[in-house]
């Protein structure tokens, strides 16, 4: 059985290296800078989870989350943000 698969949103590059770094070894990583970035990595190929920063320029988390709300299905998503009050944010 291969790595599980994960995609990594932030448009921090220094947290997107850091976190990569650190997850490389035991899972396959994909990079997305921007929401729109997100979008088009999960429509053309699957992940196993998503690490999504929601506070981000333009297409940000919560629109990310909304997009993959309209779907069958999407993979766990964890939210990643220095936002006040993200214990009372509920994803779809």
């Amino acid at each position: 059985m291969g790595k599980a698969r994960l995609l990594l949103v932030d448009d921090d590059f220094e947290t997107l290296d850091c976190l990569k770094e650190e997850l490389e070894a035991r899972y396959h990583v994909t990079l997305a800078s921007t929401g729109d970035a997100a979008l088009s990595a999960i429509e053309h190929e699957p992940f196993d989870a998503i690490v999504l920063d929601l506070r981000m320029p333009g297409t940000d988390g919560f629109d990310v989350l909304a997009q993959l709300a309209k779907g069958p299905e999407h993979p766990p998503v964890i939210l990643a943000s220095a936002m006040p009050g993200l214990d009372r944010v509920a994803a779809p």
